[in-house]
């Protein structure tokens, strides 16, 4: 073959290859920028940017977690909880209580609050309280009494006007009790055991 033949050919192999190479690249970079759509000069904010803008634009006030009428009962929880060696906390996302793998279920969950929620020390929750202003049928959540249902979670619907001598022996079947405080005049078992054996 003639020399300016093998060029030519030499020439249009690279040009293929340049091309190839090329195009592979745009194809990575279309797969790492997949979930990045491109930002266009008059597209509307996104949500985030208008809650960031609304808070900016006006003040925000403190909201109190407990419900109007609930202030003592959330004060006997409270003691309840103290003396039993539990946390307290109110209006807790059910999404931050339960794993949901289908994501409609975590929608769900992530929409919906439980009003008081017992836990222990290390996290583990024990028991949540639906309080409800009267002690009628309460239908308005269902997903919150099916999210305890299918965890095996306790959920107990508590009436504002329930008195506290009710509603403390349920707490009470659910809640673990307190340690016993040792008496200490009284010798440790194993103490009296070697003694007698010797």
């Amino acid at each position: 073959m003639e020399p300016i033949t093998l060029s030519l050919i030499s020439v249009a192999s690279t040009g293929q290859a340049v091309r190839r190479l090329a195009g592979a690249i745009d194809a990575a970079r279309a797969r790492a920028h997949a979930a990045c759509a491109p930002w266009r000069v008059d597209r509307a904010p996104s949500d985030l940017l208008a809650g960031l803008e609304g808070l900016a634009a006006a003040p925000v006030a403190v909201r109190r977690l407990v419900p109007p009428g609930a202030e003592a009962l959330a004060a006997r929880l409270a003691r309840f909880a103290a003396a039993h060696g539990l946390l307290l906390s109110f209006q807790v996302a059910l999404d931050a209580i339960f794993a949901a793998d289908d994501p409609r279920a975590a929608r769900a969950l992530a929409a919906r609050r439980v009003a008081v929620l017992l836990t222990t020390p290390d996290g583990a929750p024990v028991c949540g309280l639906d309080l409800t202003p009267d002690a009628g049928p309460c239908h308005r959540d269902r997903v919150r009494q099916r999210a305890f249902a299918r965890a095996g979670l306790p959920l107990l619907r508590v009436a504002l006007c329930e008195a506290w001598d009710d509603l403390r022996p349920r707490l009470e079947a659910l809640a673990p009790g307190p340690e016993p405080d040792p008496d200490p005049a009284a010798p440790a078992p194993r103490l009296a055991l070697r003694a007698e054996a010797a």
